[in-house]
């Protein structure tokens, strides 16, 4: 398994080890909003005329950040329950 240091990763993870499915998808959907609205924010840094190119190239670095959140959120809202299964047979 490679390394993976997220706070994020980490807290799903141990929300399943104590065998608590319903605290890692509530988790996983309270981020995925939490995303969803951020990436908002950044799109209209980048939307706004008074935004430098500094502020645009910072933007689009945290969007590209947040998609590849929301698809390991997704991806994984769709697996917890397998993953649970497969921690506590």
């Amino acid at each position: 398994m490679p390394y993976v240091a997220s706070t994020l990763f980490a807290k799903v993870v141990v929300a399943l080890l104590v065998a608590d499915v319903d605290r890692a998808r509530s988790y996983l959907i309270a981020q995925r909003a939490a995303h969803t609205a951020r990436l908002r924010e950044l799109t209209a840094v980048k939307a706004d005329p008074a935004a430098t190119l500094s502020d645009v190239v910072a933007a689009d670095f945290a969007i590209a950040h947040l998609d590849a959140d929301l698809r390991w959120l997704h991806a994984t809202l769709g697996r917890v329950a397998d993953w649970h299964r497969e921690v506590h047979p």
